[in-house]
């Protein structure tokens, strides 16, 4: 019949579209968003280690030192930091570019089960039901009609129409059995497609749901990784200022350490010209003494007794000089 052959096309399609919907849910596709942004993050940590790799090896002098040792141990825990948090950008810009593929598969099957339901809804079964009804009732009518008909017969051709018409009466109702029961049958076939059409807006509708709460998720994960790339420019600039520090820290200590070292010659030179300058004051004042003692000699020599003064004055400075070597050498020694 017509209305099963349209009835099973329907069907045929809707369990296609339903297959087509089930095999589009299960595949992948890939397509990120976020390229630039992982390409960005790759190229920073490539240069950042190429830095790291290329920075300036502290002096074998300084590393005894605490200042440098500890500036050395802070650039190596901060390193270590750096790689550790560089994964953990990159996990999470991995899990960013599976939730931009899952958003981009979900919208494209979103967009065409809407289309599907459109086209559903568009489309001219529809109104089956309708027709079905205008059908029976028409054929409501016929059978009326026919049996008012028989009815209203003249009474000469009642009598030997008793049994055509009884045989007419039971054909018509086997034959309205028969499009009752074809009735019911596509009045079941209706509302089951109803009820898969039903079920796909609900799915359609959980589907949506499940979008907007994975571009939820995607959102917070987009400012996660900008806080985190936030974070990492914040150190790396930290990271160029500590190592600028450590060098002038280097440059003070070298200075430091040769003004240490220029101290040490002056002290040594100054223990040295101590004993020296020592030396020479103590000759200078015996000196003094005894020119001292000469004169006041000389003086009471002279006014005692100009007699007793037969000697030169250059004899008794030789003599006393003498006498003053001679008591003065012990004392040195």
């Amino acid at each position: 019949m017509n209305w099963d052959t349209r009835l099973s096309s329907i069907l045929t399609e809707t369990d296609a579209s339903v297959a087509r919907i089930k095999q589009r849910l299960n595949t992948t596709s890939i397509s990120s968003k976020v390229d630039l942004l992982l390409d960005r993050i790759n190229t920073e940590d490539a240069a950042f280690d190429e830095s790291l790799a290329r920075s300036v090896q502290p002096c074998p002098t300084c590393i005894s030192l605490p200042h440098c040792r500890m500036a050395t141990e802070e650039l190596a825990a901060i390193r270590r930091q750096l790689h550790s948090q560089a994964k953990i950008v990159e996990s999470l810009t991995q899990s960013v570019n599976r939730l931009k593929q899952e958003r981009e598969l979900q919208q494209q099957r979103i967009n065409k089960l809407e289309g599907e339901v459109h086209r559903l809804q568009n489309s001219p079964h529809s109104g089956l039901e309708s027709l079905l009804g205008h059908r029976i009732e028409g054929l409501k009518s016929e059978f009326h009609n026919l049996q008012q008909q028989m009815f209203h017969q003249p009474d000469g051709d009642c009598t030997p129409d008793v049994y055509p018409s009884s045989s007419i009466l039971q054909e018509m109702h086997e034959s309205k059995k028969l499009l009752w029961q074809e009735y019911e049958c596509v009045r079941t076939e209706v509302e089951q497609l109803k009820h898969t059409l039903n079920r796909q807006e609900e799915d359609l509708f959980h589907q949506m749901s499940a979008t907007d709460e994975m571009k939820g998720t995607q959102s917070r994960y987009c400012k996660m990784l900008e806080d985190l790339m936030n974070s990492y420019r914040a150190q790396s600039h930290d990271l160029d200022k500590a190592k600028v520090e450590t060098r002038s820290t280097q440059q003070e200590l070298g200075h430091v350490k040769s003004t240490v070292t220029d101290l040490k010659d002056q002290m040594k030179s100054l223990c040295l010209e101590k004993p020296l300058m020592k030396l020479t004051g103590k000759k200078r004042a015996r000196q003094k003494s005894m020119k001292d003692s000469l004169r006041e000699e000389m003086f009471t020599s002279s006014v005692i007794d100009d007699s007793s003064s037969e000697l030169s004055l250059t004899d008794v400075s030789s003599d006393e000089l003498s006498s003053t070597t001679e008591i003065k050498e012990p004392e040195v020694s």
